[in-house]
């Protein structure tokens, strides 16, 4: 066996805070540890300090990240029902304790933060399974009409081949695949990029032969694609009548209600003014009473006629 040499201590300088070199000092934090100062600092921080400092600097930026557009959006909500922003400050003080003193203003916070620790731990995150679903395109029912909007039906709807009623839906995330003939299949998929799916035991969808596209198209777009279209405004001693275009048929209607309206896209160029009730009295099953277009040479007529918007009241025959 051979013999090592022992190792040598290694040495390490030991200066005051008086006689460390300029890049040296004390922790201006702990005041205990060796920090490193750049160039144009008087002090700095210690590994361990800075660190924390770090850390610190990075949980505000988080919680100001999550909770600005949640604190934002409530403000929003409760000054928009009525509450003033001095109320929403006080509600704040105190769920925060800011109306406390100093020591029990601390002690309410902490008390809180311990609370929602236990209450609400980090969750577990796990890969979900994906979603299947397997069917054969022929089991998607084909269309074969469309239907006016009716007394029953507030807007157009599909029928396929056995008579059956088939929803379009403007809401869900769809898919739109091209078959052969430019036949269209439109499937389901889910809403606001969540699968629903798995719990319909039907096909997700139906088949949309080519000279029904553009009924379907308009129907997947919604109403905000295809409102109601305001075709003549008469005013007699019973009240105000309005004409309106539902899809391609002229329907009268008498109104009656009173609510406040507002004018979305208003133009000079001789493009029609889409009209939005935001309060509506009389919640008819036609949503006209919501919002439909009027055209710009009715704008005066329907602004002098109804100062102050109008809600829908019984249907006159047409």
């Amino acid at each position: 066996m051979t013999a090592t040499a022992p190792k040598q201590a290694r040495f390490i300088p030991t200066f005051t805070d008086r006689t460390a070199p300029a890049h040296l000092d004390l922790c201006n934090v702990c005041g205990e540890h060796t920090a490193l100062t750049h160039p144009g600092e008087q002090t700095g921080m210690c590994p361990v300090c800075a660190r924390r400092n770090v850390l610190r600097d990075a949980a505000q930026a988080s919680l100001e990240t999550l909770f600005a557009p949640i604190l934002g959006a409530w403000v929003n909500h409760w000054q928009g029902a009525g509450l003033t922003f001095q109320d929403l400050v006080d509600v704040v003080e105190l769920a925060s304790g800011a109306w406390a003193n100093d020591d029990h203003e601390g002690f309410l916070q902490r008390r809180a933060l311990r609370y929602v620790r236990r209450a609400y731990p980090t969750p577990t995150v796990t890969h979900a399974k994906p979603d299947r679903m397997t069917f054969a395109l022929e089991d998607l029912p084909m269309l074969e009409d469309v239907r006016p909007a009716d007394s029953a039906h507030p807007w157009p709807y599909f029928e396929d081949g056995e008579g059956k009623k088939v929803d379009v839906l403007a809401g869900p995330d769809a898919l739109i695949l091209t078959l052969a003939g430019d036949v269209r299949a439109v499937l389901y998929t889910g809403i606001h990029g969540q699968t629903y799916h798995k719990a319909r035991p039907e096909a997700p969808g139906f088949q949309v032969p080519p000279r029904l596209w553009p009924a379907v198209t308009a129907a997947l777009s919604g109403p905000h694609g295809v409102l109601p279209s305001l075709t003549g405004v008469d005013v007699d001693a019973g009240g105000v009548t309005l004409t309106l275009d539902l899809y391609g048929k002229s329907s009268r209607y008498s109104l009656t209600a009173r609510a406040r309206y507002t004018a979305r896209e208003p133009h000079a160029l001789g493009l029609p003014y889409r009209v939005t009730f935001p309060e509506v009295l009389d919640r008819g099953r036609e949503f006209f009473a919501l919002a439909l277009w009027v055209p710009a040479d009715l704008w005066r007529a329907f602004r002098t006629a109804l100062p102050h918007g109008v809600v829908r009241g019984p249907a006159r025959p047409a």
